[in-house]
């Protein structure tokens, strides 16, 4: 009797220690990213899109924080060539979140030469989301999914990622995904590939002669080539900011960081004939973002 009882006192407290390892090893998901959030920095960066030695486009991604959250704006412009000419592609996301890092809602839009498409998402009550998808000029079509945890975006990742804990290579990452152009949500398993050093350019001047803009100061960064497992949204290289460096967006260009003058205002001397989007001034607060739908 004695013997049984003592084993139970055991069992129990192997039980208890295994909760509270637990609970000290592995915090919950939200709690990790409240913490994350904490390391956030406002800016903004530029990049240059390329196939090969060809320019196609250039892209901005400007982070902004207030007192009640953080508001994550990315644009890419790409003229694709086709069989039948050149098609511009034109994408923009607007993410908000909380201060803590929650989805609260996004927008996500893909124009240009293509059937206009568009996504608004809005988290309600922490246990759905609210998915509104407008394709060409057919009526938008609203849906409710069910939510069982946090829920990501693809650009939103690579924040949460690095700053929950510096990349090791070989490290993998479990996130709750949901991919707007997919309009599909799914587990992502993300895994920290490899690490490396970049020179980036961070400042430019204009030639009197060429009147374009040139490179005059370098910097070096330190980033990690992020992978998601089955070919996911979520490839490329980030640095300690959880800021993208260099990706290939959907395999068809490669996008990589550069200064404002070089990455807009060349593209721009460029395709005077097709002007693009205007991007915010360096420093400058993201646009902000529109009325949602009800």
């Amino acid at each position: 009797m004695r013997a049984a009882v003592a084993a139970s006192v055991i069992a129990a407290w192997v039980a208890g220690m295994v909760v509270l390892a637990r609970r000290e090893l592995y915090r919950g998901e939200t709690e990790r990213l409240a913490q994350a959030a904490l390391l956030l920095a406002p800016g903004a960066e530029y990049y240059a899109l390329s196939r090969d030695s060809t320019r196609l486009g250039y892209a901005s991604s400007s982070l902004d924080t207030s007192a009640t959250g953080i508001h994550l704006n990315e644009l890419v412009v790409a003229d694709m060539p086709q069989a039948q000419g050149v098609r511009r592609l034109a994408a923009r996301s607007v993410v908000n979140l909380t201060r803590a890092m929650k989805l609260v809602n996004f927008n996500f839009e893909l124009t240009g030469s293509y059937t206009p498409y568009a996504v608004f998402g809005r988290v309600e009550h922490d246990s759905s989301l609210l998915l509104v998808v407008t394709a060409g000029t057919a009526a938008p079509d609203s849906t409710r999914v069910p939510l069982r945890g946090p829920l990501m975006l693809p650009t939103t990742v690579p924040l949460a990622l690095v700053l929950e804990q510096r990349p090791h290579v070989g490290k993998r990452f479990t996130y709750t995904v949901y991919d707007p152009l997919s309009g599909t949500i799914e587990e992502a398993i993300v895994t920290v590939k490899a690490e490396s050093l970049f020179v980036v350019t961070d400042s430019a001047s204009l030639d009197a002669v060429t009147l374009r803009w040139l490179p005059v100061h370098q910097d070096t960064v330190r980033a990690w080539r992020l992978e998601q497992a089955e070919g996911g949204m979520v490839n490329g290289w980030v640095d300690e900011k959880g800021r993208m460096v260099q990706a290939s967006p959907m395999g068809q260009f490669t996008l990589r960081r550069s200064a404002y003058e070089i990455a807009f205002q060349n593209w721009s001397l460029d395709n005077k004939q097709h002007p693009p989007v205007i991007l915010p001034a360096p420093g400058a607060p993201p646009p902000k973002p529109g009325a949602a739908p009800r």
